[in-house]
């Protein structure tokens, strides 16, 4: 998402969600917070300087577009006339002049993309072109639209119903001076400034708005005629290129080159632009390679993205290439010969386990989740949250508010010890309950007594697994003795409430290291750090989940260790919603997504793991 931010030339990012306090209400944004709550957080300074180097080349000189794009936003205004906000506000279409043919605003805005889209795929610059800028600022000069410091040579009107009467004004002037103005699915009749006018808007008769306007099919090969790729690219292999992208600037009369593969697939690309290019890796923050002649196997990984820059910007703009920098970079096609593939993995979580506890029972009324005690007309002065453990090993309670409440574990009572706290949230409170804790059925009484505020959930800490069970009243956790974890989504396997690392251990034995091993961990939800034989080697926050071990691999043993991060997601919640990644749930509606089971991100390295030569 970011590298097509950058790709569309953002260059300032607001980082979302740094929060202080995930107390109470805050934890139901989604995500919940990217700051220290998150597991992952001490990884964030790699992916925060990745997108520094690359917004710091993407601040250089200017973007070269020779596309405008007029944006339709007048038309939508047009076309929307209030009655998908009040039902009992319409405007019948003919007294505006609106045929039952003219489109949605929601159809211009499909198409709108799809031609944004097309642009994109076919490696051509454009910009939107807003009216409301065009008229304070742009002008015609020596057959150009010119806004500012950006010269247009082509200006693109995609399907509308509306535009400005200066813009009208100010493409007549475009058109006659020699530019090239283009209507994609032209309306038979214009609006002006909300007016409908009585004339052709391209063609040749006389009243023409536009007649030196050409017409083209939104899916029409002449939309990109005479519009050359700003770089031009092969695939030696012949992958579908479409979806490897670029944003172009120049910068001291040359021009500069960020490229972007958005597909899930490596891409096998060869420039073909002639020239003496130097490739940068703004992750690794590395010159790949520098030179005339195209580097043979380079590839951009899923997801990717690379500088294409004069060869004269290494040393000053980017770092000096180094020895066999490309060959053990991500920017390869992946080795195919498969030399160990590696199943057997000891697994353990590096934190306590955690159980969410989120249903109670309300004596007179029934079950709840405690979210929903909000929504009683009156507040209970007691609930009570049972849960069934197969095990004795949970040690803490922890939650917000715990010392607010009156607490009592199997009719013994629970105090907080303030001197305990955890690393995901400073609201959390941790009350000792291991001598109270009991095998099977354990009743939590908690007395409401004079609390008015939010009932957030209650959590389990301790060495144990959580296996989720469904009875009459829905789905519930059960804490049982342990977890044996495989490869495979992790929330399945005794941790769906997990906070922290988890790490996966074991030796492999090598009879040849030559130089070219890889090891490839396959599918990955999570951020994974790489350990052989007890030196860090690489950080992968997101695919492709390769890394180079062709240096650090030795004859004989060698132990291989991963350190997998999940999100918070889990452990906040919410927990009980249809689509966890849309459980943005404001207060008071939390009941609009609500159901029994629980909604939770998968994490977990599931393979398959093979070393490759």
């Amino acid at each position: 998402l970011l590298n097509l931010a950058h790709l569309l030339g953002v260059n300032v990012f607001s980082h979302h969600a740094f929060y202080y306090t995930l107390g109470g209400i805050a934890k139901r944004d989604c995500p919940p917070s990217y700051f220290f709550q998150q597991p992952y957080w001490h990884l964030s300074s790699t992916f925060q300087a990745k997108l520094a180097r690359t917004t710091r080349l993407l601040t250089k000189g200017t973007y070269k577009a020779d596309v405008l794009i007029v944006h339709p936003i007048s038309s939508a205004w047009v076309l929307h006339n209030g009655s998908d906000i009040r039902r009992d506000f319409t405007i019948p279409a003919d007294t505006v002049g609106l045929a039952s043919k003219r489109p949605t605003g929601i159809e211009l805005e499909d198409v709108f993309a799809g031609i944004s889209l097309k642009l994109l795929q076919n490696r051509i610059s454009f910009e939107y072109g807003d009216e409301e800028i065009l008229a304070e600022r742009a002008f015609v000069c020596d057959g150009y639209l010119q806004v500012g410091d950006m010269r247009y040579k082509t200006v693109l009107v995609p399907p509308i119903v509306n535009l400005y009467k200066t813009t009208v004004k100010l493409l007549q002037e475009f058109s006659l001076a020699g530019g090239d103005l283009i209507f994609v699915d032209p309306p038979e009749r214009l609006f002006v400034d909300g007016c409908l006018l009585d004339c052709p808007v391209v063609g040749s008769a006389d009243n023409t708005l536009f007649p030196q306007g050409r017409v083209v099919d939104s899916c029409d090969r002449e939309l990109l005629a005479g519009k050359p790729a700003d770089i031009e690219l092969v695939s030696p292999q012949g992958d579908d290129l479409s979806e490897v992208m670029v944003h172009t600037r120049t910068v001291e009369g040359r021009l500069e080159f960020f490229l972007v593969n958005l597909s899930c697939e490596y891409r096998s690309i060869t420039v073909t632009t002639p020239g003496n290019w130097a490739i940068y890796d703004p992750e690794g923050d590395q010159t790949l390679y520098c030179g005339t002649d195209w580097p043979e196997g380079f590839a951009i990984p899923p997801w990717g993205c690379c500088h294409i820059l004069p060869a004269d910007c290494v040393g000053q703009a980017i770092p000096k290439s180094q020895p066999d920098s490309l060959s053990r970079s991500l920017f390869m096609v992946p080795a195919k010969q498969e030399i160990k593939k590696s199943k057997d993995w000891k697994i353990r979580s590096e934190r306590e386990n955690i159980c969410v506890l989120d249903y109670c029972y309300v004596p007179g009324i029934g079950h709840l989740l405690l979210r929903q005690l909000g929504e009683l007309p009156k507040r209970p002065e007691k609930v009570i949250v049972e849960f069934e453990a197969l095990t004795d090993s949970v040690t803490y309670l922890m939650g917000e508010n715990l010392d607010q409440y009156s607490l009592w574990l199997n009719g013994r009572p629970i105090r907080v010890d303030h001197a305990l706290t955890h690393p995901s949230n400073k609201e959390f409170q941790l009350a000792p309950i291991a001598e109270a804790v009991q095998k099977g059925l354990n009743t939590l009484i908690v007395s409401l007594e004079g609390w008015q505020e939010r009932v957030e959930n209650f959590h389990l800490l301790g060495q144990f697994g959580v296996s989720l069970k469904e009875n009459e009243e829905g789905w519930y956790p059960e804490v049982t003795p342990g977890v044996d974890a495989t490869l495979g989504d992790l929330t399945t396997q005794g941790l769906p409430f997990y906070w922290g690392s988890v790490v996966y251990d074991r030796s492999i034995t090598v009879e040849e290291v030559t130089g070219e091993e890889w090891l490839d961990l396959g599918q990955v939800q999570g951020a994974v750090e790489l350990y052989v034989n007890d030196a860090k080697i690489d950080l992968r926050m997101y695919p492709p989940y390769r890394f180079y071990v062709g240096d650090v691999l030795k004859v004989g043993t060698n132990r291989i260790r991963l350190r997998l991060f999940n999100t918070a997601q889990n452990l906040y919640g919410p927990h009980r919603n249809m689509a966890i990644m849309e459980s943005v749930v404001p207060p008071g509606d939390e009941q609009a997504t609500l159901h029994d089971s629980y909604s939770l991100m998968p994490f977990g390295v599931y393979g398959p793991v093979v070393f490759t030569r």
